[in-house]
């Protein structure tokens, strides 16, 4: 006697919605997250493949591993979020609901700051030495900006 599987079952996600994260700068082919769904199924019928559904994203997925990687590097002041969906499909060609993942870009200090001279005709320089003990310091207002 034989028993044989039969494609009963789809592949799912652990949760449908997910948050995953990167430093922005990262080099293209890095590692995001591994997003996989389980299928119950035997052999052929419980291996799953992933597809990538939201086009024209600076992201790939992995139709094996499930490996959810950056095929840019990525800039948080031009876009600080993505909102990607991503499928599961099994052997047999039934298909999961779909999953959703929010991947967050974080902010590194690559914007050096910018130094303004306000209320003076000329910008002044300033030197203090280290330990250096003077009689009087005179005040002075220093405004500087950051893209971050």
């Amino acid at each position: 006697l034989t028993v044989s599987d039969i494609n009963d079952n789809t592949p799912t996600y652990s949760s449908t919605d997910q948050v995953a994260s990167v430093l922005e700068e990262e080099p293209a082919n890095t590692l995001v997250a591994r997003i996989i769904a389980e299928d119950p199924d035997a052999a052929v019928f419980g291996s799953v493949t992933y597809t990538l559904l939201t086009p024209n994203v600076p992201f790939t997925y992995d139709a094996n591993s499930g490996q959810l990687r950056t095929n840019s590097s990525l800039d948080r002041e031009t876009r600080d979020r993505y909102s990607l969906e991503l499928q599961a499909r099994d052997g047999g060609g039934l298909v999961s609901a779909t999953a959703r993942v929010l991947v967050q870009v974080l902010d590194t200090n690559d914007n050096p700051p910018v130094f303004q001279c306000t209320g003076t005709p000329i910008c002044q320089t300033v030197t203090f030495l280290e330990n250096e003990v003077r009689a009087s310091v005179n005040s002075f207002l220093v405004t500087a900006t950051t893209a971050e």
